[in-house]
């Protein structure tokens, strides 16, 4: 699957950690992500993450993304990253990304919640993380 310049913005979050992602991919299927790609895509104004998962999908490429404001808005205790890697397949490639307003939910109003990338630890699979 590609998700390929397309403008993904304004969302909410409530407080049950399941709301106002721009992408979010779950999955433990055996190859449910293989050779996603998020690429040219302008990722705004959101509450909950800006990009979150993967799976385990082998060749995920995240490249040319503008990704910001990315903040929880006002009443929610969301926990919100430009992009969260929960889990990653082989050859994972994040390039080329303009992170910027992390913590902003928009441009008056600073939640500071969070980091502009996450990936959790634990995994020893190959990723490759440049000129973002």
């Amino acid at each position: 699957m590609t998700v390929r310049d397309s403008e993904i913005g304004w969302t909410n979050a409530d407080n049950s950690g399941n709301t106002g992602y721009g992408i979010r991919v779950h999955g433990s299927s055996l190859g449910s992500s293989d050779r996603l790609k998020i690429v040219g895509n302008r990722i705004h104004h959101i509450a909950g993450d800006g990009i979150q998962g993967l799976g385990n999908g082998t060749d995920v490429l995240i490249d040319r993304n503008e990704i910001g404001y990315v903040g929880a808005n006002p009443g929610s205790s969301e926990h919100s990253d430009n992009i969260q890697i929960i889990d990653n397949g082989p050859n994972l490639k994040i390039t080329n990304n303009w992170l910027h307003h992390q913590g902003w939910y928009d441009a008056t109003t600073s939640v500071g919640n969070a980091g502009a990338t996450y990936i959790h630890g634990g995994d020893s699979d190959r990723m490759t993380y440049e000129n973002t």
